[in-house]
């Protein structure tokens, strides 16, 4: 993920269920992913979105259990 951002990877286009890579990395508990995106403003600034069928990216990862994903994102901002 790391390289992608760093070649310009727009990590805010959502796939056709409209979840962005931040969605995607809170339903799989990748921490080190979640806090490279959140690196990102563009990422930052949406995290509180609901998108598609995702929901927010605390409620995905609340959902499905990733506790330590949910304090990195609460650590952000997230609500």
């Amino acid at each position: 993920m790391k390289w992608l951002l760093e070649c310009g990877a727009d990590p805010t286009v959502a796939n056709n269920n409209g979840g962005t890579c931040l969605h995607i990395a809170c339903q799989n508990g990748r921490v080190a992913v979640v806090e490279e995106l959140l690196k990102k403003d563009k990422v930052k600034a949406s995290i509180n979105e609901a998108i598609g069928v995702y929901g927010t990216p605390l409620q995905i990862a609340n959902q499905n259990g990733h506790k330590e994903v949910v304090a990195l994102l609460k650590a952000n901002g997230a609500k």
